[in-house]
């Protein structure tokens, strides 16, 4: 049985280029391992926040409903809060791009 062909990789200027789109426009997912291991840390960060927030709340009947609704709106909280600082991020590392290739 023979192997596939490998996959050509994309090439360095066309990464740098996409993530500099990334960076500057946005709206597009990021490449950046440590931009999506940041987000992925405060999402579940909110989501823990707001699942104890959720078993706080007094309650006469099952909490687990209480827990559940504090959790999802924890990780819609953290979504956006990410987002926010990571397109505040990506801002000022394009403007610093920019920046470098004006200086003589």
């Amino acid at each position: 049985m023979s192997k596939p062909p490998p996959l050509n990789p994309v090439p360095q200027e066309d990464d740098d280029s996409y993530q500099r789109f990334a960076d500057t426009i946005g709206g597009v997912p990021s490449l950046k391992r440590k931009d999506n291991l940041m987000q992925g840390i405060v999402v579940l960060l909110f989501t823990g926040i707001g699942a104890f927030l959720g078993w706080l709340l007094p309650s006469e009947v099952d909490k687990t409903n209480l827990i559940l609704g504090g959790a999802f709106g924890g990780m819609i909280l953290g979504t956006f809060i990410s987002g926010l600082i990571l397109m505040i991020f990506g801002l000022t590392r394009a403007s610093n791009r920019k920046r470098k290739r004006q200086q003589p």
